[in-house]
């Protein structure tokens, strides 16, 4: 399988596992202004309702990581972690096909995807 996305190439927040974790590390004051002026994908799989994403936030809040299921791309998903006390908003994720980034690869990968951010998170504040 290959994936579409490219470098340079624009997603919405609310259907990528990295703009998730981004969007649960703001208010939701924040996410509902940035939805306002953004609006909703056309992916069949995406968020369509701000209760829907707010809900999916607040999970995410909870267990520190996000995951696209295929809301960005059918066929992939991908997990992500923001990257805190960063000089922007950032997240680090991993991405692939749906029948190599499993369950099993998410248990695997979340640590270390936290590792990173918070080894990154520590670089970048100086």
């Amino acid at each position: 399988m290959r994936t579409a996305g490219e470098v340079g190439t624009l997603s919405q927040l609310h259907n990528t596992a990295a703009g998730k974790a981004i969007l649960a590390s703001l208010s939701n004051q924040d996410v509902r202004r940035i939805i306002s002026r953004t609006g909703w994908s056309s992916s069949p799989n995406a968020h369509r309702s701000i209760r829907s994403l707010l809900a999916d936030l607040a999970a995410i809040r909870g267990q520190g990581y996000a995951v696209d299921n295929e809301e960005q791309e059918l066929g992939a998903r991908s997990y992500a972690v923001a990257i805190s006390h960063a000089p922007t908003l950032m997240a680090v994720s991993v991405s692939g096909p749906l029948s190599r980034l499993n369950d099993v690869f998410g248990e695997r990968a979340v640590p270390i995807l936290r590792r990173i951010s918070v080894q990154l998170s520590h670089d970048l504040a100086g």
